[in-house]
């Protein structure tokens, strides 16, 4: 029963709007820095999937500076995979900027690369930023690209949208001092470029996302604009035709007028048309200004074709406790079960990342699974894309930094999910939990930590802290909320479980605690 006990509070995870088991899933293979070239960062930012058997990656790394002369800090490359991990094939950037200028941004599921290059001026070492969009086949061979637009002081594209013989790239792009418009550019598979439109309001600083195609033909272009009055970012959706004209744009913010910066902080979150004119599901992440205290939440929404909010999902649900939160939403995947998954990234003070994937019930938004993935080797992994893949297994591929490693570095991993598969099997009234919350601090720790509760209010309770097998190996009571000091003091390095219940021995919450060697 202890160790049954310990399996539902681990996937608390220090907080306590957990719905179902959480384990951590089994690590079939991970490689980590690619491209071990010192200083800088290295990031994986798309893969692609061919079949089940293997699959393309695309990214970029920063290599040896010239002393002199226009030349941006780094250079895109593609690498193709079997599932199994083995590296097949490398191709480095070429075809743009003789290949040593580019970023690749965004890798769609038809093998089209995006991303931003850079062109020098002639006689200057300014470099300006410009679109791009490049194929990439198969065979891991980058093809010919083109440009996008002329060189404007910034230009960039986030996502690409193949449709047959017609690509569609959404970007941004600087037309005036501090004024960032949103961009829309149609061009065919041969690099002709058939129209481009922008799309902004006043005053606005707009970063664009991704683009899905609407049931009526157009497009839904998903990003993020900057509302001057209160120095924060919104939601910013626009829907066109199939031409690029505008039909109807909005600005709308997730959580509500207590949080900013909705979807600023990354590019791959995204946005997902739902098969049957369903609607579309969004994921991102916003500040929590109230109060004065700085949290990071994550969110998933679901907008029905009118772009009404269905229902919202965030993560954590509450902001509990003082301490400082950051948990980032990243790439969300409709599942073979019909589900949604979105791919969440969890910061705790004095912690590293832990990264988890949610599965929510797409018609209520619900959480109904929880899954955490963890790293063999490095010491913090940022997701940035992940596939399901028809085997029972998850890629993952973003970037990472090693114990003692000071430059980010690229990561890839692959994740068996067959031993607990995405779905729904236990009701979320059976881990329901009555609102109290527990935060350890510091993690790891030795010697003596600290377990802060909140949502106790007055009454009298227990916490007991829990080894690997479940066992009691620490019990003390408490009587209300506040910080409860716990003696480590003989307890073996590993991880633990601190559990609040109250006097009639009912769970009221629990977190997580590593106890350091």
């Amino acid at each position: 029963m202890r160790y049954l006990r310990l399996l539902l509070l681990v996937c608390a995870l220090n907080r306590t709007d957990f719905l179902a088991p959480v384990a951590a899933q089994q690590l079939m293979w991970e490689r980590a820095a690619l491209h071990a070239s010192g200083a800088g960062t290295e990031v994986l930012s798309g893969i692609t999937l061919l079949g089940t058997t293997r699959f393309l990656i695309a990214g970029a790394y920063p290599p040896a500076q010239p002393t002199s002369g226009c030349r941006p800090s780094f250079r895109s490359f593609a690498q193709l995979f079997t599932i199994g991990g083995s590296l097949q094939r490398e191709q480095l950037g070429r075809g743009l900027s003789n290949g040593e200028f580019d970023i690749n941004a965004a890798l769609s599921s038809a093998g089209w690369l995006s991303g931003r290059g850079y062109q020098c001026q002639p006689g200057s070492i300014t470099a300006l930023q410009r679109p791009y969009v490049q194929r990439l086949t198969a065979a891991c061979d980058t093809l010919p690209g083109w440009w996008l637009a002329p060189p404007p002081l910034r230009n960039t594209v986030t996502a690409v949208l193949a449709q047959g013989l017609r690509l569609l790239a959404v970007g941004m792009a600087v037309t005036a001092v501090s004024y960032q418009v949103l961009t829309l550019t149609c061009s065919d598979t041969s690099g002709r470029v058939r129209w481009q439109r922008t799309y902004s309001h006043t005053p606005a600083l707009d970063y664009a996302t991704n683009l899905v195609a609407t049931p009526r033909g157009g497009y839904l272009l998903n990003g993020q604009s900057e509302s001057f009055s209160r120095f924060g970012y919104d939601h910013y959706l626009i829907e066109t035709d199939s031409g690029g004209l505008l039909r109807r744009q909005r600005l709308f913010q997730p959580l509500g007028p207590a949080f900013i910066n909705a979807n600023v902080y990354n590019n791959n979150s995204n946005l997902l048309a739902l098969p049957n004119a369903g609607g579309y599901l969004l994921a991102g992440t916003a500040d929590s200004i109230a109060g004065g205290i700085t949290k990071n939440i994550a969110y998933v929404v679901r907008l029905d074709t009118a772009l009404n909010v269905v229902w919202t999902y965030r993560h954590p649900p509450a902001l509990a406790g003082t301490l400082v939160t950051s948990d980032y939403a990243y790439r969300i995947r409709l599942l073979p079960n019909g589900t949604v998954g979105v791919m969440l990234s969890d910061v705790r003070q004095a912690g590293t990342p832990t990264v988890y994937i949610a599965q929510l019930n797409v018609a209520t938004g619900q959480r109904v699974a929880f899954y955490a993935l963890s790293s063999n080797t490095q010491s913090a992994v940022i997701p940035l894309d992940w596939q399901w893949v028809g085997v029972g297994t998850v890629l993952l591929c973003g970037k990472s930094l090693a114990s003692g490693v000071t430059n980010v570095q690229g990561y890839v991993a692959r994740y068996d999910f067959r031993g607990t598969p995405l779905a729904a099997t236990q009701p979320a009234a059976a881990l329901a939990t009555d609102g109290a919350s527990l935060w350890a601090f510091p993690t790891p720790a030795t010697g003596r930590a600290t377990v802060q509760v909140s949502g106790l209010g007055h009454r009298a309770g227990r916490l007991e802290l829990l080894d690997g097998l479940g066992r009691v190996v620490r019990s003390q009571p408490v009587a209300a909320d506040g910080d409860q000091p716990v003696d480590l003091g003989g307890l073996a390095a590993g991880l633990y479980v601190a559990c609040l219940l109250d006097a009639s021995g009912r769970r009221l919450g629990g977190c997580k605690l590593l106890v350091a060697p």
